[in-house]
């Protein structure tokens, strides 16, 4: 096998190193706007500060990204037929909508989660809000869902913590079988 040394020597690769170190630094720029852009975007989408802050999280979670940048599902959009994680934010399900929706297609079905992030001011405060939010989890569940909830306080304290575990589980999940599509 030729070592790349020698094919830079042949004119094979790139002729000088700093014209291959000028265009790796034009793609590791790309992929910053991308994700930039993404932040930006995920901002845009969600409803709270620690929703923000989790969303940030998610698009910059390696286990989430394709090809080093995320896909962000626009509300009300379709699920792609692809083999990458797709994030919702504000993802409506039957009634109920979800924080985040994050979907992977695998070869044998879909692996699918809904991330809720649970400020105090509007989660488990009242007898209400728990009940609402068990009832929530419990229809995702049924719809085929992997739920995890995370506190405002585990988010402020360490959001990129967060999202690793939601990469974790999205990775070691079996998909959910003989489905063409991911649950509503």
């Amino acid at each position: 096998m030729t070592e790349p040394s020698e094919l830079s020597k042949k004119g094979h690769a790139f002729a000088n190193e700093k014209l291959f170190e000028e265009r790796m630094e034009a793609i590791v720029e790309g992929l910053r706007v991308c994700w930039d852009i993404a932040r930006w975007e995920i901002g845009k989408l969600v409803d709270s500060p620690i929703e923000r802050a989790m969303g940030e999280a998610l698009v910059s979670c390696p286990d989430l990204c394709y090809r080093d940048a995320p896909y962000i599902r626009a509300p009300g959009g379709t699920w792609l037929a692809v083999d990458y994680a797709q994030i919702a934010p504000q993802h409506r399900i039957g009634n109920f909508r979800a924080d985040f929706a994050i979907v992977q297609r695998a070869v044998d079905g879909w692996r699918c989660v809904v991330v809720e992030c649970d400020g105090h001011n509007f989660h488990e405060k009242t007898k209400e809000q728990a009940a609402h939010d068990k009832a929530r989890d419990r229809f995702f569940v049924a719809q085929g869902w992997t739920v995890l909830r995370f506190t405002g306080s585990e988010i402020y304290r360490d959001a990129g913590a967060c999202a690793d575990q939601v990469g974790s589980l999205l990775m070691g999940l079996n998909p959910i079988a003989a489905r063409e599509h991911p649950p509503a």
